[in-house]
This record gives C-alpha cells, structure tokens and sequence, in this order.
C-alpha cells in the first residue's frame, strides 16, 4: 500500500507500507510475518548549487518481523541519492549512500543486508559527441559482524561514435573497470581487472550488426587460492521485420567464452531472439543452446533453453503471460528438464487527488485556452487559410 502525494513546488512524498505472510517450506520451515514501512522524498532544486539543476532522492523504511533463521526482528535502512547536471555545461554527476541494518531481510527486496555503500558518477559529453562516465564504488558487506569485507571499484566508460571521420555510423562503448576485495582476517584478498568492448554498425536500413569483446584478470592473493583469465567473443545481427500488421525484429547470436588458470573451460552460446508489436500487443521469444566443455572435474553440460512472453497494455493495466522451458543434458547422465509458467496483471491507481488546487487549475485553464485556439483555428476556411501567407493575417484570422 502507497501513498503519494505530488507538488511541482514541494516535489513528491510518499507513505509505503508492505506485509509479507507465507508458510514455510522444505528450504525454510519456519513461518514469515513481514512488515516494512518507508518513507520517500524526491525534490527539484536550482539552489543547492549555483548553475546546476539537481534531484534529492532519499528513502527512510524500517522492518519489522521474521528471517530465516532469526524471529522477530527489527531494523532499519537508509537510502540517499544526489543526481544533478549543469546548466551551462555538458557535465552529469550523481552521489549515493546506502546502509541496510544486519537483519533488514525483507523477502523480494533487490538490496544487501548488513551493508554500507558510497558510490560517485561523473559524466562529461564531449563536442564530438562521444560520452564519458567515471565511477569510485566503496562496499562494505557485513560490516555489523566480527569480519567485515570492503569492496572498492573504479572505472571509466566510453560510449557514443567511434572514428566517425573514418567509419561512417560506427558506435559502441568501451569501459575498462579495476575492484579490489579484502576482508579483516584476510581470507579474501583478491583484485579483477576487466575490459569490455562492444561495437554497433548498420549495414545497411534492414540490416544491423554487433561485435563484443571482454577480457578480465581475476588474481587472488590468498596463499592456496585460484586465478583465472577470462576471454570472450560476441557477434550478433538484427534484422527489422513485419507480419500481418505486427512490427519488430529479429537476430541471432554466438557468445565464445574461453576461460583458463586453475579452472579451465570453453564455452559456447547459440542465441536467437524475436519481438515484435502491433498496438497494445507486444510478443518476444528466445531460445538458446549452451554448452559447456570443462577441462576440469567439473563434467560438461548442454542446456537448451525456450522463453515466451506475451504483454496487453491498456491505459492503467497491463496484462502478462510467461512461459519458459530449460532441458539440461549432462555426460554422466543427470539430465534435468524444467518448465515454469507465469501470468501478471498490473494495475495504476495513480489519480489527481486536490482537482480543485491552484497548480491544477493553472493547467486547466491554459488547456481550455488551447482548446479554444484549435476551435478557432478549424473553423476557419481553409481555402482562405491557404491564401493567406502573411503572419499578422494569420493572426487577424484568428482572432
């Protein structure tokens, strides 16, 4: 349950509250009683700092209730985000602090329990029109108990036209990110390295194509532990396509994966993908063949995989179907076979709750004045109307 409450001068403030109740199963025995309340606010403002436009976003929420295993629970989170860009310059920032409590466990939540994070982005578009984005991440998991981790990130991003006065159309990205992973009793202790590249180039209006490349070096520091060198290769095309009234596309794919060090093995993926829209209709398939050739212990496994969806989308519900199918093939023989099916229906409440507000009532009038302007405007002969070239007859006309 939410509630919202909108001011183009105040900004937005909503009250959420949620309960989570089910019982338990094989994986987790015990009953849940789950309760969460938060509350958010998120405000424009030119007045923070001189020439920027920035966004305050800020959620308080507080759980209450039970996680496996521990019962009746209380704690708290915080979430804090400052995302802003210059008036005068082509230049994007954006801070954000996040900490969740030790037992702020609610089920269904994408956020990490016992953790504190700061995170800085910066981005400059330069005159080319090529982008830039760089990035400072700091994690700190499990930092309420005896043996906290620190994670901390850097990297930097290039995206937008690649050598446009060489190679015509040509665009892509390249992102190139270093993390550095520690604990206090130094049983993880442990830097990556990676580099990614991936490239976009029509060929021609019904014909596209895409080109990836990833490399990372992951070196463990730990006495007895395992490095690895990871190599990939992605190629795929997309194809615009249209059948009895429907729109979309359609492409196939190939991702090589190659991966050496303590644990070796090479991978490949055979993917094609289709959607395609007519109206409120939006239809999508996959299906992808992976198979993997482990050069270790581990014994090599073939998986084929099918996915369905269909979407009907109306003006406040949205209607979904889901169907997805996974055979699993291995060589000794424990072959699995899974299929899982899912239908959704999404509805907005959203309404304007103070109709009769001077904000709203500004609006209202500005459209009525519109109206009428059109109304004007198709009453007016249109023969005399193509005749007239001149502004101030126009306007005359209109009148």
């Amino acid at each position: 349950m939410s509630y919202l409450i909108e001011s183009p001068v105040l900004g937005r403030y909503s009250l959420n509250f949620v309960r989570n109740i089910h019982n338990g199963r094989s994986s987790q025995p015990l009953n849940i009683n789950q309760q969460v309340i938060s509350f958010t606010v998120q405000k424009m403002t030119t007045a923070l700092l001189k020439n920027n436009t920035t966004t305050i976003e800020t959620e308080l929420s507080r759980f209450k209730g039970d996680h496996y295993p521990a019962r009746a629970c209380r704690d708290k989170g915080l979430y804090l985000q400052i995302d802003g860009k210059h008036n005068n310059l082509p230049l994007t920032y954006k801070a954000r602090y996040e900490k969740y409590g030790q037992n702020y466990k609610p089920e269904g939540v994408g956020v990490s329990a016992d953790r504190k994070s700061y995170e800085l982005h910066i981005g400059y578009r330069l005159i080319n029109g090529l982008q830039i984005n760089s990035r400072i991440q700091n994690f700190y998991d499990s930092y309420e108990s005896s043996n906290p981790s620190k994670t901390n990130a850097s990297g930097i991003t290039l995206s937008g036209p690649i050598l446009p006065h060489i190679v015509k159309e040509l665009s892509g990205n390249l992102d190139l990110s270093f993390q550095e992973m520690t604990n206090r009793d130094k049983t993880t202790d442990s830097i990556v390295k990676s580099c990614s590249l991936n490239l976009n180039k029509p060929i021609n209006p019904k014909f596209n194509t895409q080109l990836g490349l990833f490399y990372q070096d992951s070196d463990n520091k730990v006495v007895g532990s395992f490095d690895s060198i990871t190599k990939q290769l992605n190629i795929g095309t997309n194809h615009p396509i249209k059948w009895n009234g429907f729109e979309g596309s359609m492409g196939p794919g190939i991702t090589i994966r190659k991966i050496t060090g303590s644990s070796k093995s090479t991978d490949l993926n055979y993917s094609l993908s289709l959607n395609m829209n007519k109206g409120p209709h939006n239809v999508g398939y996959n299906i992808g063949y992976n198979t993997q050739d482990r050069k270790t212990a581990s014994e090599d496994v073939s998986t084929l995989s099918n996915n369905i969806s269909y979407r009907y989308t109306m003006k406040k519900d949205v209607f979904s179907l889901n169907l997805s199918s996974e055979n699993r093939n291995s060589r000794s023989g424990n072959d699995t076979v899974s299929y899982r099916g899912g239908l959704s229906w999404n509805h907005s409440f959203d309404r304007t709750i103070r109709p009769g507000c001077k904000v709203c009532k500004e609006e209202r009038i500005k459209k009525e004045k519109k109206v009428k302007s059109i109304e004007k405007f198709v009453h007016l002969d249109l023969l005399q109307l193509t005749l007239l070239s001149d502004k101030e007859e126009i306007e005359e006309k209109l009148k």
